[in-house]
């Protein structure tokens, strides 16, 4: 799914905001499966988007100005639901959608590092 999601938000036909959606979304389910993959599970109790980018830190090693950004996004998305009027910018589209493709690649090569046995079977060649 968050592969789909990735390759979806990079489809320049859909609304800069439908794009960013998107990609937030595959940021914030790559941070709820490193917690997962730690041990830990995060409610759908108020905070856990913020939980799971928070702890990308502890759980991934990913750099605090990432986790900053992407704090940025998530607020100005919450703001922006709230309000009525989210419309993002192309270039914040544009940076949401290199995160989490970069936090993916991290991801994977924490899982076949640390816990292989998470990883799907590769397919013979």
């Amino acid at each position: 799914m968050i592969d789909r999601k990735l390759a979806d938000s990079k489809a320049r036909s859909i609304s800069l905001d439908s794009r960013f959606d998107l990609a937030w979304e595959a940021a914030l389910q790559l941070g709820l499966a490193a917690l997962r993959a730690n041990g830990y599970r995060a409610t759908s109790h108020a905070g856990h988007q913020s939980l799971a980018i928070q702890t990308l830190d502890q759980s991934l090693g990913t750099p605090k100005e990432t986790i900053r950004l992407l704090e940025t996004f998530r607020k100005n998305r919450s703001a922006g639901l709230y309000e009525g009027s989210f419309e993002p910018s192309a270039t914040e589209v544009e940076a949401l959608v290199r995160t989490p493709s970069s936090l993916r690649d991290a991801f994977l090569a924490w899982l076949e590092s640390v816990h292989p046995e998470l990883l799907p079977p590769r397919a013979p060649l």
